[in-house]
């Protein structure tokens, strides 16, 4: 499984959905307190795309401890559909956002 999560929701970046995207993008995150690469696609994410190898990993606030809903997989190749709270910079807050794990491509 790979470190790169595929996520989708509202998000600053643009409207993602549960359907695969049309030009995905990934970009590092503060989740659940620990920097992560999300990307709005599950090909994109199992690429193994890091945009976090230059962020320094003190810069993510924790969130308080939550329960987390689980999810059916939106798509094949995703797994570990759950909530996390993603860190809004813009916004200065958290929001809970869907996530998935991804599987690896090969």
């Amino acid at each position: 499984m790979k470190a790169v999560a595929f996520f989708c929701g509202p998000f600053v970046l643009s409207a993602m959905l549960w359907s695969a995207q049309a030009s995905a993008v990934c970009e590092c995150y503060c989740v659940d307190g620990v920097l992560r690469t999300l990307c709005t696609g599950v090909d994109e994410a199992q690429q193994g795309v890091t945009q976090c190898l230059d962020r320094a990993a003190s810069l993510c606030p924790v969130a308080n401890p939550a329960a987390s809903q689980t999810y059916d997989p939106p798509v094949e190749g995703a797994e570990n559909c759950r909530d996390a709270k993603v860190w809004d910079a813009a916004a200065g807050e958290f929001k809970t956002r869907k996530i998935c794990d991804v599987t690896d491509a090969g």
